[in-house]
């Protein structure tokens, strides 16, 4: 075998294992990148005040500075919860023709429109305070609670429905005895998180899939109720309001699955004691939001995830609660892609 020949051979077999490595750390970026949670940059804060005399939206800075009304109206607005790209807020508003329903605003204030009726009942909850929705992550539909159909559940449960934001495909998710409510979409869309009665005075915490199948419990203690549940930016830990009739209400944090159960904040701890409620994280995953019901009244808090730097963000009169916190431009990632 000649020596160009062999050159030849060995020149295709370079190429050959060339192609194969760099085939191989293309399929190992991708898949690196593709298990990289999408955080976001931190916007400003929506939340219901009632210090003008009725509950209203209201958006502030990170910072707590520059709060500014939003809706301005004889009757109750109320739990605000920006869209997955921070371009929308949806809330709940009284009609001027009676009864409630799901609306949805531009970021200034603009553009209300209606999207779905809702049943609630308001002599069992006259403030509906334990309500709650979420936006899918495309920002295409909303998961929410009312109150159960006669047909389905007596007065007291509330079931959970799903419906497009344009008010189309109305569907119920989940309809039986329980009481199903707050509910939480997982940031991938996989899941949805919600609340359910397992006694008469105890709630846990529930995941099932958005087409209504795969229902599954958390992992809990007995004896604790598990209410406001959202989802870590990046899936993988949960925020909740914690009850127990020892330490009322606190806010604690979970792992996805259940797993490494702990405070975050409580009120034994704290100055201003009071029920902790209403968690929302930062888009960028480094703070947590809620309300504090204390001597101040209702006011709203913010805490860095690794417990440090609690700061109240509102002090004004009346009562600041319910936080929902914008998402902005996606950050990119600074893992470093090693290649192998």
């Amino acid at each position: 075998m000649n020596t160009t020949y062999k050159s030849n051979i060995l020149a295709k077999r370079y190429w050959k294992t060339s192609i194969v490595v760099c085939l191989s750390a293309f399929l190992f970026v991708t898949a690196a990148f593709a298990q990289t949670p999408t955080l976001r940059a931190n916007g400003k804060i929506a939340f219901t005040s009632d210090r003008d005399g009725n509950r209203e939206i209201y958006v502030m800075n990170a910072d707590g500075t520059n709060q500014v009304r939003l809706t301005n109206n004889l009757v109750v607005d109320d739990h605000p919860t920006w869209s997955p790209d921070g371009t929308k807020i949806a809330f709940v508003s009284e009609k001027p023709s009676g009864g409630f329903a799901i609306f949805i605003m531009s970021n200034d204030g603009t553009n209300k429109v209606e999207v779905t009726p809702l049943i609630f009942n308001a002599t069992a909850y006259p403030i509906w305070d334990l309500w709650g929705m979420s936006w899918s992550p495309d920002g295409n539909r909303i998961v929410f609670q009312q109150k159960a159909e006669p047909s389905i559940a007596p007065a007291y449960p509330n079931d959970i429905f799903i419906v497009n934001t344009d008010g189309s495909n109305r569907h119920i998710l989940l309809g039986d005895p329980a009481d199903d409510r707050q509910p939480s979409w997982s940031p991938d869309g996989s899941k949805i998180l919600f609340s359910r009665s397992v006694s008469q005075f105890h709630h846990n915490l529930f995941t099932v899939k958005p087409d209504g199948t795969n229902l599954q419990p958390l992992a809990n203690f007995a004896g604790d109720t598990d209410l406001s549940a959202t989802w870590s930016p990046a899936g993988d830990k949960i925020a909740f309001m914690l009850f127990d009739y020892a330490n009322f209400e606190n806010i604690a944090i979970v792992n996805a699955d259940g797993s490494n159960r702990f405070w975050f904040d409580s009120g034994s701890l704290n100055p201003d004691y009071g029920g902790r409620d209403k968690p929302d994280w930062s888009p960028d995953g480094n703070k947590i939001i809620f309300h504090v019901d204390g001597d101040r009244g209702t006011q709203i808090y913010v805490k860095n995830v690794d417990g440090t730097g609690l700061t109240r963000l509102t002090n004004l009169p009346g009562n600041n609660f319910k936080p929902s916190w914008q998402s902005l431009t996606a950050i990119k990632s600074r893992k470093r892609i090693r290649f192998f």
